[in-house]
């Protein structure tokens, strides 16, 4: 007797349900791929704008470091022409970046060597909705900022001489002040003291910092205990000369010394250089970061217990 086969199917109702699960759970893929590339769009649409503002600051960077007058406050556009940006009184086009996009800068003066810099950019987004983004640096002119009385070109205290070298009273080029002070000085316990200069007279320091150079030509002592000096300090043929427990961040230069000078420099940190000529010297326990050079002009009556981490040249000869 033949055995019959039969395989039971799937019902109309089953087959409807699998094909609405199907599409449910494709339309939901499709959304979850349309929301990541969307978002992958936007987040691509930021991505240059950041750069087109960025790119911006640095064109206008470039335009102030060649011609800092250039850079007048108000709004400008962008233009490059034979390889050289230039601003323009337009917004600059840059829809073949960014959908109906334009870049500008926006210039404001903070003081008279300081301006505020925004690159902005504007575009349409992917859902068609108008877009901004921008960038704020500060840009200052270093040259003018760098102007004091010994390079500004100015006879500021009058006496027919300008500027460094020419003015006496300049001891580098970015020195404040033109003048010279004659006669005596004297700081006791004070801080953020300013530029030393003295002609004649004494300088008396003790327990003070100083911000700046000290200079000290002829007259009588120097005496400096106790104290920091924030730059250099230069001494040029006062009666004697005392440097002790103190603190110099710049270099130490003694000359013109008579042989009956004294020279008593003990427990000093210097990180420069310290070169002396003439008079007679006792150099203990100092700390020299740059070299020692003592020429042969002076009389050496105590060298000991110093630290010199460059080399050491007493009277043109080098000393291991």
């Amino acid at each position: 007797m033949a055995k019959k086969f039969a395989q039971k199917g799937f019902s109309l109702i089953e087959i409807v349900f699998a094909v609405f699960v199907f599409s449910v759970i494709s339309l939901g893929s499709s959304y979850l791929l349309l929301d990541t590339v969307k978002a992958s769009r936007l987040n691509m649409e930021k991505v240059q704008a950041e750069f087109l503002a960025r790119e911006a600051l640095e064109i206008v960077k470039t335009i102030g470091s060649e011609e800092w007058q250039n850079l007048t406050a108000g709004q400008y556009g962008l233009s490059l022409s034979n390889n050289v940006w230039q601003l323009t009184p337009e917004n600059e086009d840059v829809s073949s970046i960014l959908n109906q996009g334009e870049r500008f800068i926006t210039i404001a003066d903070v003081d008279d060597s300081l301006k505020s810099i925004t690159a902005q950019v504007n575009w349409q987004g992917l859902t068609s909705e108008f877009k901004s983004d921008y960038l704020i640096t500060y840009l200052s002119d270093w040259e003018q900022k760098q102007l004091t009385e010994c390079s500004d070109g100015i006879d500021n205290d009058g006496d027919g001489d300008i500027d460094y070298p020419a003015d006496s009273g300049c001891y580098i080029p970015q020195d404040p002040s033109e003048e010279i002070v004659e006669g005596d000085f004297v700081c006791i316990d004070e801080i953020d003291k300013q530029i030393v200069k003295v002609e004649g007279g004494f300088i008396y320091l003790h327990n003070c910092q100083l911000t700046g150079n000290v200079l000290k030509r002829e007259g009588t002592v120097f005496v400096c205990r106790q104290s920091t000096i924030n730059g250099n300090l230069d001494i040029e043929d006062p009666a004697n000369v005392e440097l002790d427990q103190t603190t110099i961040s710049g270099n130490v230069s003694m000359s013109y010394f008579a042989s009956d000078v004294n020279l008593i420099i003990y427990d000093n940190d210097i990180d420069g250089d310290l070169v002396i000529d003439g008079g007679t010297l006792s150099l203990v326990n100092n700390r020299v970061g740059g070299k020692l050079d003592i020429s042969c002009a002076t009389t050496i009556i105590d060298n000991y217990d110093n630290v010199i981490d460059k080399k050491i040249t007493i009277c043109g000869e080098e000393i291991n």
